[in-house]
């Protein structure tokens, strides 16, 4: 069984990320009774399901009609998009799609 939320994350009023999350529910039972009104289901994760591993990857893609009508882009315009999925031992807890508009950079520094 699986728990699936979808969000839009703002950064000055205007859409930064549409996030498309799946999570365990075997994993991570508490999470059902959660309020993600008043907290993100990223930070609640953190703070409530550590993972021992995490597998990243990042791509350009194509908006789908849900995630372009969330970002203000037309259908089919170009995004910046984020998956990550994450475990604890050999349960997985969470896959999340991160979908950002065609504007979003990452930077990293070492």
């Amino acid at each position: 069984r699986f728990l699936h939320l979808r969000c839009l994350h703002l950064a000055d009023r205007a859409p930064y990320q549409y996030e498309d999350r799946w999570i365990n529910l075997e994993a991570v039972p508490d999470v059902e009774a959660i309020d993600f009104r008043g907290v993100g289901p990223n930070e609640w994760l953190v703070a409530n399901a550590p993972f021992s591993t995490a597998e990243y990857a990042f791509f350009a893609a194509a908006a789908s009609t849900e995630e372009a009508s969330a970002l203000g882009v037309p259908e089919g315009s170009p995004v910046f998009v984020g998956e990550r999925l994450t475990w604890l031992a050999r349960r997985p807890i969470t896959l999340v799609r991160m979908t950002h508009p065609p504007t979003h950079r990452v930077i990293t520094r070492l």
